[in-house]
């Protein structure tokens, strides 16, 4: 008989187990597959074996792509591809298996064990209470075999273990590939700045361009590095690794053109080995000496079979026109007359600066002098011991310092002449040389001007401090800058007149125009008024257009001309500037001119905003757009219109910025346009000069046009045609009269009532004006209304009719509900038109938006797309038509400028903002820091019929500063729920939220008078302090019989806020008597100006339901509270299980459960063990419970005088609850509000 201190063992029980006889069938049937495939290593154990793909030249280029310019910096992206060749491919496979930490001596042991007890088992085992059990062979034989299955698990396992039963997976190839790009023609002064590369998939939309080397931020200029330079690439998951695009490993080898660059030696293998090339061309290729040009030799490219992306960043500052102007020395080798100037004029400077410096010095030696001399008064003065031993050791240091202090400025007196000689020596290289060769001198004695500013600083005092007490040498910069006369380079971007230059005089892909025929000089002033200007360009010639479109497209970017001179014969240029003297221009009057024909624009055909397009070098060279606006115009002509410009050559935001501004000032007025015919008093009239005309008959007097064209006729006639516009610099100089349009009549039609409408007060971000401006989006009400009318009476002034127009608000309705939402909504709107004049310009402006040539135009970011739907702004970035005839807003972005997301419902209004009349007519309906009430009717108007005033149809609008009150804040939500170590936010929405204890928001600030851009609501914005010093964030939270607000600062302790917090014990304290147990608010969120004293013209209204936090518990300590707190805390929510005083009770987490530190008494609180204690001030709020575990999650209260809880520990039946709140250390009975 055999025992265990357990009990009994059942052998054959053991044996039948059917989990034991599956996993001994598996591990045999494993082993045997293993060993009958032990010698397939095909590599593909995963099915079928894969084909790599054939390689694809989706991205190459087709013959006769051309070879692109670049004349200051630009992005060449996807060049031209000259050749590829040495394809190859990988399979990329990975390993699975089972990595076994099994050690089979402890398994082996106990199966000897087990066999040896097997066999010494008795035939009969004895249970304590039964007859026993009888063990037969068969028993014993069917235990053995089974520990002969575990021995051959336990092998299978080892040969895991040893790597042996591993399974190997292809996933796919990794590709392989060479190839050369021709980049660019290249030049003299062309470098390389950075290279990005992006993996090639047609199917992909999104951008993925990773930037993958800029030289440590440096460029690689070619006068540098003549034979090329390597760029070394290694990252494999540049594309997202091997299970996504893979990446690029290799060398990108950039030739930069030159004669004497040599051949490559990849591509000259890749001759050798081709098998199609002649075999005396074998071995050879071409060195592409005139371009800049880049090999790849082979290199892995991905998990795609084609080549990636190349995009190569090119600089090239041509200075042909610098050089020639820089040259000093005419033909004859005397010095030219201005440089002789530039010289005088700069040594002049450099010598009057080296004068004030003596002048300086001296006197720095003197004051010095006098404080050694006041050290020794004092001590020679002084009696007693101890301070003479204090003041001779400061006499000792000044004393000591006074030759350093007379070393160090004669030194840098010497330095001076240094400069001015190291000035003379490079006075006719180009400013930038210049101003380094005299920085290197500099730099030599940086550490001495170091020692000498400490020296100075450490030995005169605060109140004898000279304010110069040295030179700052830099300044020597400025004067060479000052007094500089050309520069080719102007910022990053090149100089117009060098472009202009280079473009005729290139013999590769220029005119090579001769010299003679350009006159150089007035290419001379139009570099150097470019270069006082910043006016830098960069021109990427890279389509077959004529030297001359190209020439006007950059004169026209810098708003200039050329024309044949006909005195000279030569090409020349001007630019059009306000640089002339009334008193000298040509004047013309009927006394010398005749056939006078005068012209005028309309309003109508002047344009209120002008959008231009230009090339942003810091995204990536993409096209950016900036938009400049006339209010003005907006207001006479009661119509906003935009054109697009080009401003391609503009890299800058800035100087396309002043492009716009320049063109608007032209499109923006009804310029007048001349022609006349005059004698030979104008033979030197040339294009783009001014002229002065006096013509009473046409109202003009004195006033300034610009020549357009010259007609010089011929010798016999003696006349010259001169056809001139208005020049936009001299207005205020200028007199002219007024045009009557005539009116007109047209069948009888009855007028209908205009019945969706809306008053719209302008935001700022809109009106770029402080005062207030109301305009009116009015939908069409049928086909036979042409005009209407608005009737406006202004507080108590006299009514009458302020403006009218002939053109309607495109309207439209909702199709669908939309939510409230913060952020970009990529579903999109979909509207319904409303009437036909809506359809159609609707469908005009979805034909202009699919247009190619208005690409970037439209969008969510240019302010041409919005429209407003109640109280909410939005701007949407395309349109879609949908096949039941609606059409769908794309990307709209929600709640823009100063209003926020809402709701809106199935068949709401939707205005978009193209049509819009001012109600006060030309001009605002009140000045900035007043308010006004406009009583406004909308009459119609017919061929035959209008619409007659009615003062009860009226509609009172108020204003409220909108323009000047502070920008609400963006993306407001509520702490919603807050443990140690993670803080929840959610959105508020409009229904009712519950909540209990502090409230935590969390937001965007914003400032639209230092950012008016179109943001969304979940998009930072960076502002200063500055911008938000006079803000406060405020929170109102009203219900019946009172309301109170409280305000936060938005900047605290020199941070810009981004949360506050209302604390609930500031509530029961402004609620006083009316704090009810739940109490209903309605609560507005916004922002207010202390300064105006304003509030954010809309604020975020909330419904909530405020609960007094629960009492839960009383313990005597902190242990206990987390003790109590397990006990209570369920997944969702708190418990607390009926007691003696009290039934049981379950509370939502959003309701604050509070369990307290008390010590017992008997006349204290009433708590869950039915004793009573005296509460202290130390509570903990029981937040949630941690997954997978029975503990609660707990955060300590904070509680403040006027904190007031709910407590249900009062008695078992008829349970009624009681209040305390927080005084002075004391908890106090509490009676809640029924009302």
């Amino acid at each position: 008989m055999y025992k265990n201190k357990v009990g009994e063992i059942n052998l054959a029980n053991l044996m039948q187990n059917t989990y034991f006889r599956s996993f001994v069938g598996w591990g045999v049937s494993t082993l045997l597959l293993w060993l009958i495939n032990r010698h397939n290593n095909t590599g593909a154990s995963n099915g079928a074996t894969q084909e790599p793909s054939k390689y694809t030249n989706d991205n190459t280029n087709s013959i006769g792509s051309s070879i692109p310019v670049v004349i200051g910096r630009a992005m060449i992206k996807s060049p031209l591809i000259s050749y590829y060749g040495d394809f190859d491919y990988r399979p990329y496979t990975e390993e699975y298996g089972m990595h076994s930490k099994l050690n089979a001596r402890a398994i082996l042991l106990p199966l000897i064990i087990g066999i040896l007890l097997t066999v010494i088992t008795p035939d009969l085992v004895v249970t304590p209470t039964g007859p026993g059990h009888t063990v037969t062979a068969g028993d014993k034989r069917r235990a053995i075999v089974m520990l002969i299955m575990n021995t051959l698990i336990t092998i299978l396992m080892w040969l895991f273990n040893k790597h042996m039963g591993r399974t190997t997976i292809q996933k796919g190839f990794k590709y392989y590939l060479g190839w050369q790009n021709i980049i660019c023609w290249t030049g003299p002064n062309i470098g390389i700045k950075s290279i990005w590369m992006n993996v090639y998939d047609d199917k992909v939309e999104e951008s993925t361009e990773q930037g993958v080397w800029d030289n440590e931020k440096h460029i690689a200029y070619k006068f540098y590095n003549p034979q090329g330079i390597v760029a070394h690439i290694d990252n494999e998951n540049m594309f997202g690794g091997v299970d996504e695009g893979g990446g690029f490993v290799g060398d990108i080898k950039v030739h930069f053109g030159t004669h004497s660059q040599g051949e490559d030696d990849w591509m000259k293998e890749q001759m050798t080995k081709s098998a199609s090339m002649p075999d005396e061309l074998k071995g050879k290729t071409p060195v592409y000496p005139m371009y800049l040009s880049a090999v790849i030799p082979k290199s892995y490219i991905g998990k795609q079979s084609t080549i990636p992306e190349m995009w190569f960043e090119v600089i090239n500052y041509p200075n042909r026109l610098g050089k020639l102007y820089l040259d000093c020395y005419n033909e004859k080798g005397n010095e030219r007359p201005d440089a002789k100037e530039k010289r005088k004029k700069l040594q002049e400077e450099l010598e009057k600066k080296q004068t004030q410096m003596v002048i300086l010095i001296n006197d720095i030696i003197n004051n010095f002098q006098s404080f050694v001399d006041s050290a020794k008064d004092a001590l020679d003065k002084e009696t007693d011991v101890t301070k003479r031993v204090e003041l001779e050791k400061n006499y000792n240091t000044l004393n000591e310092l006074l030759p350093k202090i007379g070393l160090l400025l004669t030194y840098e007196t010497s330095i001076y002449n240094t400069i001015l000689s190291t000035v003379d020596e490079n006075i006719y290289k180009p400013v930038s040389e210049m101003a380094s060769e005299t920085k290197k001198e500099i730099d030599k004695i940086k550490d001495t001007l170091k020692l000498f500013k400490e020296l100075v600083d450490k030995s005169i005092t605060e109140d004898s401090r000279h304010s110069d007490t040295y030179i700052e040498l830099e300044d020597v910069l400025n004067i060479i800058q000052q007094n500089a006369m050309f520069e080719s380079k102007i910022g990053e971007d090149a100089n117009p007149a060098d472009i202009i230059y280079e473009i005729l005089k290139n013999e590769y892909w220029g005119c090579d125009y001769p010299d003679d025929r350009i006159d150089i000089q007035s290419l001379y002033e139009l570099g150097k008024t470019c270069f006082k200007e910043s006016l830098g360009l960069s021109v990427s010639i890279n389509s077959n257009s004529t030297v001359k479109e190209y020439l006007n497209k950059i004169l026209k970017h810098i708003n200039g001309v050329m024309y044949d001179n006909p005195k000279t014969g030569k090409l020349t240029f001007k630019l059009i500037r306000n640089d002339f003297d009334i008193e000298k221009i040509p004047k013309f009057t009927p006394s010398n001119c005749e056939d006078m024909q005068f012209t005028r624009l309309d309003w109508t055909e002047t344009t209120s905003a002008i959008n231009v397009q230009f090339t942003d070098a810091n995204y990536k060279y993409e096209q950016s757009t900036v938009i400049v606006q006339d209010m003005a115009n907006v207001m006479i002509t009661h119509n906003y219109s935009e054109s697009q410009e080009d401003g391609t050559y503009y890299t800058v935001a800035e100087s396309a910025k002043a492009y716009a501004q320049l063109l608007l000032t032209t499109a923006g007025y009804p310029l007048a346009t001349l022609s006349f015919t005059t004698n030979r008093y104008a033979y030197d009239v040339a294009i783009g000069d001014a002229i002065l005309v006096s013509w009473i008959p046409y109202g003009v007097d004195k006033q300034v046009f610009r020549v357009t064209d010259v007609d010089y006729g011929s010798l016999l006639s003696g006349g010259i045609k001169i056809t001139a516009v208005e020049d936009v610099f001299s207005f205020d100089k200028s007199h002219y009269g007024r045009v009557t349009i005539p009116s007109w009549t047209s069948p009888n039609t009855p007028a209908d009532e205009i019945v969706y409408y809306q008053y719209v007060e302008l935001p700022y971000e809109i009106a770029r004006d402080l005062n207030t401006w109301v305009y009116c989006l009015a939908n069409k009400p049928s086909n036979v209304v042409r005009s209407y009318t608005i009737w406006r009476r202004k507080n108590d002034e006299t009514l009458y009719a302020s403006n009218q127009s002939s053109s309607f608000t495109t309207s439209c309705k909702l199709v669908h509900s939309v939510s409230e939402y913060y952020g970009i909504d990529t579903v999109g709107i979909e509207i319904q038109p409303m009437g036909e004049t809506s359809t159609t310009q609707l469908d005009k402006l979805y034909d202009e938006m699919s247009d190619p040539n208005n690409e970037g135009l439209y969008g969510n970011r240019t302010g041409r797309n919005l429209i407003v739907v109640g109280e909410e702004i939005m701007s949407f970035d395309s349109i879609k038509k949908s096949e039941n005839g609606t059409y769908i807003l794309e990307n709209v972005i929600r709640g823009i400028y100063d209003t926020i997301p809402h709701e809106h419902s199935v068949a709401d209004t939707v205005f978009l903002c193209d049509n819009a009349l001012l109600v006060s007519g030309n001009t605002y309906s009140c000045k900035e820091g007043q308010t006004c009430t406009e009583h406004l009717e909308l009459l119609t108007k017919t061929e035959t019929d209008e619409q007659q005033y009615d003062k009860s149809k009226s509609k009172a609008v108020t204003t409220r500063r909108r323009t000047e009150a502070p920008s609400i804040m963006n993306n407001l939500q509520i702490l919603t729920k807050s443990t140690k170590n993670s803080m929840e936010y959610e959105y508020l929405y409009e229904h009712s939220e519950r909540i209990s204890g502090d409230i935590s928001f969390k937001f965007i600030p914003r400032n639209k008078f230092s950012n008016y851009d179109i943001l969304a609501q979940n998009e930072d914005n960076p502002l200063t302090l500055t911008d938000m010093d006079k803000i406060y964030n405020y929170v109102q939270m009203e219900r019946p019989l009172t309301k109170f607000i409280n305000k936060y600062k938005a900047v605290e302790n020199g941070q810009l806020s981004t949360k506050f917090t209302i604390k609930y014990a500031d509530v029961c304290k402004n609620l006083g008597k009316y704090l009810a147990e739940t109490t209903h608010f309605l609560v507005n969120i916004g922002t207010y100006d202390s300064d105006k004293d304003l509030y954010s013209y809309y604020s975020y209204q909330k419904q909530m339901d405020y609960v007094v936090p629960r009492l839960v518990g009383i313990v005597t300590n902190v242990a206990d509270v987390q003790v109590l707190a397990n006990a209570y805390a369920k997944d969702d929510y708190v418990e607390v299980p009926e007691c003696a005083c009290a039934p049981n009770f379950k509370f939502d987490y959003d309701i604050a459960s509070l369990i307290f530190i008390g010590k017992q008494s008997s006349t204290g609180v009433l708590a869950q063990d039915n004793l009573r204690y005296d509460l202290s001030d130390e509570c903990y709020r029981i937040v949630g419970k941690k997954k997978g575990a029975n503990i609660a999650i707990i955060r300590k209260e904070n509680i403040e005088d006027y904190y007031t809880i709910l407590s249900n520990f009062t008695q078992l039946q008829n349970n009624y609850y009681i209040g305390f709140q927080y005084h002075g250390g004391n908890w106090e009975s509490f009676t809640f509000s029924t009302t």
